[in-house]
């Protein structure tokens, strides 16, 4: 049985460390610290998820000119991009995942407003607070509850066509 693939991007090391404690035995998981590295593996490999932080470090000059990078804070929101990214890559379902305090950030904040299921072409983007375990005298993000939620999703919410083709399924059937 082919494990399914999934691309965990998260600059923090406890909670990328519990990514692979929890992930790496079920699926082909290929881990990424910075919006550059999952910009990379995004060209290389095909994925099924991308589990995505949503504030990363600045990046390198790369990401943006000399000028760009002085003018912007420690982190940017890079989670959007790579996330509307991995759906031009046909990356099937996509989860934006942030432990910031809503209270405390206003990226943070503006989740309260878009937290939800939203569909970018054929792909399925979540957008949401991260679950928080404990993992000895840490806290961090708890990815098995992250796809445990995304399995729960009706399908026909995202993609309604889905449904309709059901329907003409059982129309047809009907008549035989």
């Amino acid at each position: 049985m082919n494990k399914q693939k999934i691309l965990v991007v998260e600059d923090n090391k406890s909670h990328l460390d519990n990514a692979v404690e929890q992930l790496s035995d079920r699926f082909d998981l290929t881990t990424a610290k910075n919006f550059d590295s999952g910009l990379d593996a995004l060209d290389k490999e095909k994925f099924n998820f991308l589990l995505t932080d949503l504030m990363m470090p600045k990046g390198t000059g790369r990401t943006m000119g000399d000028k760009g990078m002085e003018l912007i804070f420690d982190e940017m929101p890079y989670g959007f991009p790579l996330a509307i990214y991995a759906a031009k890559k046909e990356v099937s379902i996509i989860s934006i995942v942030t432990d910031i305090n809503h209270h405390n950030h206003p990226m943070a904040y503006s989740f309260d407003y878009i937290k939800g299921i939203y569909r970018i072409n054929n792909s399925m983007l979540q957008v949401r607070a991260a679950p928080m375990m404990k993992n000895g005298d840490k806290y961090v993000k708890d990815w098995t509850a992250v796809l445990y939620e995304l399995s729960r999703i009706n399908q026909y919410e995202v993609f309604p066509e889905l449904k309709l083709l059901e329907d003409i399924k059982n129309t047809i059937e009907n008549l035989k």
